[in-house]
């Protein structure tokens, strides 16, 4: 009996600690770690009841295992110092925060409904805050859109709250088709967030987010479509999607300025030196560049050695990008290639089919959420900071026991 106390009170404490820690997001990265920390230790206290071996999760648990170890061994050969050690403590921060999420969020659907509420509520407020600071200097943030630059949000990467916002909507559109939520105030609620998160998304424009969000939502539509057989539902979602999408470019300067400035990104590609201070165009000589240190160096260069050989990549094929603009991976494979060589991105991919396997044939929505999260991997590297690996780790076991487990009794 004091067992199942104990760990009611642990569940109950995390799900607390975790709320904290995800609005430190936004003011203090101290809250975070200490946030991180506890629910690591409330994870370690109540190991016992944690099924390592079921099934389900046994494959996650590998895969978990495996990145920690080659982050570690990196760290290890370097005596734990510079860049290295910094990465070592972030991804062991991420597993047991992961592997804490697991355990306490295993719970009712009642409960999980009202935690996504909750911080969905969050990023209603940030969103708030960030649309306000816009309209107020409104001239001023639209002609700097023109220039790659980004709509500032309060003491956060602007892609990573894109990305946050996208995860967002399609957790609230869970909420509300898959009726987890057993009030309808709860579903009005999922509503009212989830139309004002949208809409904010295509005012405060992050690309990343949105492409990530678009073509997570069509893939995701054509799955449920083919499972279900319930196309014309699905048409009458992409048809929605096309009409919003055309009357957010037509309503939003801050949308048509960041498209106007994506298509002049693509005309410059291949123009030798007009690449310069074009993001997408930055990206693609990065892909290149962390392409051939990764050929170079089939076991990787390390965290600490990853700029300056970086840096080779990009002499070796001749990059016209000025030194200012010679940026890192921005895709979470390749910048595991350069560090840890092959067996790094054998490893992320592992990763990724853990999480897949996560699923049943009915799970849309986790399949929805996972598509988003895929994309997002391609142009961010998420698990290289504090920010976005602890919203992955309170993400990720909240779809996974909301949109594909059993309600627990």
């Amino acid at each position: 009996m004091l067992g199942k106390k104990w760990f009611a009170i642990s569940s109950n404490s995390y799900l607390f600690i975790a709320v904290i820690g995800f609005i430190a997001l936004w003011f203090s990265p101290f809250i975070v770690s200490v946030a991180t920390v506890i629910c690591g230790l409330l994870f370690l206290l109540n190991i016992r009841s944690f099924q390592f071996n079921a099934s389900k999760i046994r494959l996650l648990v590998v895969s978990l295992v495996l990145l920690a170890i080659v982050v570690l061994f990196d760290a290890a050969y370097s005596g734990f110092a510079g860049l290295s050690g910094d990465k070592a403590g972030l991804i062991l921060g991420f597993l047991f925060s992961l592997f804490s999420g697991l355990l306490f969020l295993d719970t009712s659907k009642v409960k999980l409904v009202q935690f996504a509420l909750i911080l969905c509520s969050a990023v209603v407020v940030i969103n708030l805050i960030a649309l306000t600071n816009y309209f107020l200097n409104k001239a001023e943030i639209d002609a700097l859109l023109l220039q790659s630059k980004s709509i500032p949000i309060p003491n956060m990467h602007h892609i990573h709250f894109g990305i946050i916002n996208a995860i967002c909507v399609i957790l609230l559109l869970g909420v509300i088709l898959e009726s987890s939520a057993k009030s309808s105030s709860q579903k009005k609620l999922a509503i009212v967030f989830g139309v004002f998160i949208f809409i904010s998304a295509h005012v405060l424009s992050s690309r990343t987010g949105l492409l990530s969000l678009y073509v997570a939502m069509l893939l995701g539509a054509t799955y449920y479509a083919s499972y279900s057989k319930n196309y014309l539902t699905v048409v009458f979602l992409l048809l929605g999607l096309v009409v919003f999408s055309v009357g957010a470019y037509s309503l939003s300067n801050s949308l048509r300025n960041k498209i106007t400035n994506s298509l002049e990104d693509i005309n410059s590609w291949g123009r030798s030196e007009e690449i310069n201070h074009k993001s997408m165009a930055m990206r693609i000589e990065a892909y290149k560049a962390s392409a051939a240190v990764l050929l170079s160096h089939p076991l990787g260069v390390g965290a600490n050695n990853q700029d300056s050989q970086m840096e080779e990549g990009y002499t070796a094929i001749y990059s016209p990008l000025w030194l200012e603009n010679r940026i890192g991976p921005h895709n979470q494979f390749l910048e595991y290639g350069v560090k840890y060589g092959w067996i790094g991105v054998g490893v992320i991919l592992l990763f990724v089919v853990s999480l897949f396997s996560m699923g049943n044939r009915g799970s849309y929505i986790y399949f929805t959420f996972m598509l988003l999260l895929i994309v997002s991997l391609q142009f961010e590297s998420l698990l290289e900071r504090q920010a976005s690996l602890y919203f992955l780790a309170l993400f990720l076991p909240l779809f996974i026991h909301l949109f594909t487990g059993k309600e627990v009794n």
